[in-house]
């Protein structure tokens, strides 16, 4: 059994513990959503101290040894479950912190105006995009429009083997409209950005998928930040899904090659210095 003595205690913290929480309800400094918790522990103690009958029943049916071992394991429940609802709560309030800051960094791109990257004349673009395809013709259009710069930009789309008619119809077009098109043998997406790279020489290279697109300015951002960080082989930035899919996602601020042993957070579209391309083998035939 347990003792009158501690019976009222338990009631007594209970009712001071429900004023408590009225009390900061009524002064807006605790939420009615998160009080339920705490409101809830107090009815539920209050109840089991006042009747010895049914805390007696429970302790019985989970297998106590004591009326207060009761009450004290039913202690140690609550304290479990504020515990998971207040991690619940932070773990959502992290993911909406994230998506604000990704989105305001978005924001802050799409309001800077592209740099015009200094003196350059239309015969000396410093950025090559270099789009392959293979049967995606009704993508490249998508993709060339996306290139929207305050400055020249060599481009070249690299026809990796297309079968589909459609593809080699559009192909087709773009060469009659001006656009540069490559054709080789099918090889595979890494030979056709090594062909596409043969066939530019703008200093930075930039291989965009047909299925991608590019965000206003983008590209001078990127040359930018080469320029600025000449020790810098290769730049990214963040980047946001389109299509069925759609997020924002905020990229890595420093390069980690590490990570790379177990997961790529990089975009699969970033801009590279021409000279470490060629060094790595982007040229076949040429040695450095």
């Amino acid at each position: 059994m347990i003792d009158t003595r501690t019976r009222l205690l338990a009631i007594a913290g209970a009712v001071v513990l429900l004023l408590i929480i009225v009390d900061l309800v009524r002064r807006r400094k605790l939420k009615e959503e998160y009080s339920v918790l705490w409101v809830g522990a107090a009815l539920g103690l209050i109840i089991m101290a006042s009747c010895v009958q049914l805390l007696s029943w429970i302790t019985t049916a989970i297998g106590g040894v004591t009326l207060s071992s009761t009450i004290f394991f039913f202690a140690l429940l609550f304290v479990f479950f504020v515990l998971l609802h207040y991690s619940v709560r932070i773990s959502s309030m992290e993911r909406r912190m994230t998506a604000l800051v990704q989105e305001m960094g978005l924001a802050a791109v799409r309001a800077t105006p592209p740099l015009a990257g200094g003196a350059l004349t239309a015969a000396e673009p410093r950025c090559a995009v270099i789009i392959p395809c293979y049967d995606d013709g009704e993508l490249v259009p998508e993709a060339l429009a996306s290139i929207r710069e305050d400055e020249p930009v060599e481009v070249v789309v690299v026809d990796d083997g297309s079968t589909d008619p459609r593809t080699l119809e559009v192909l087709a077009e773009l060469e009659r409209t001006g656009t540069t098109v490559v054709r080789r043998n099918n090889g595979g997406l890494g030979a056709a950005r090594t062909t596409g790279l043969a066939a530019t020489s703008a200093r930075f290279v930039y291989p965009l998928d047909a299925d991608d697109r590019l965000e206003l300015g983008a590209l001078a951002s990127m040359a930018d930040a080469l320029e600025r960080t000449p020790s810098a082989g290769f730049a990214w930035g963040d980047y946001e899904l389109f299509g069925d899919q759609t997020g924002r996602y905020r990229s890595p601020d420093e390069w980690l090659p590490w990570t790379l042993t177990y997961v790529n957070p990089y975009p699969v579209c970033s801009m590279f210095r021409r000279r470490p391309l060629e060094r790595a083998g982007g040229r076949a035939g040429r040695a450095y």
